[in-house]
């Protein structure tokens, strides 16, 4: 089963969230699709996965809010020497 998150975030939303919660002064540096992957690549505009078959087949609950595993990623680089 391919599992996503059902909370839809732009990645410039994420970006944004991951500066303001690990308190950097880091400025958003945007390139193109093109920039990025080649001409050819195509992408989904939009992802936002329904959950509700997993939950019913597996009784899955989300452990952490996005907000909660970004802290903790945070403070794991931070413990890197």
């Amino acid at each position: 089963m391919n599992v996503g998150n059902d909370h839809e975030i732009s990645i410039t939303e994420l970006a944004k969230l991951i500066v303001k919660r690990s308190g950097s002064q880091s400025e958003l540096q945007y390139q193109t699709y093109q920039e990025a992957y080649g001409l050819e690549f195509e992408d989904i505009t939009h992802r936002r996965p329904d959950l509700d078959k997993l939950r019913n087949l597996t009784g899955f609950k989300n452990q952490w809010t996005l907000e909660q595993a970004i802290d903790l990623l945070i403070e794991q680089e931070r413990m890197k020497p």
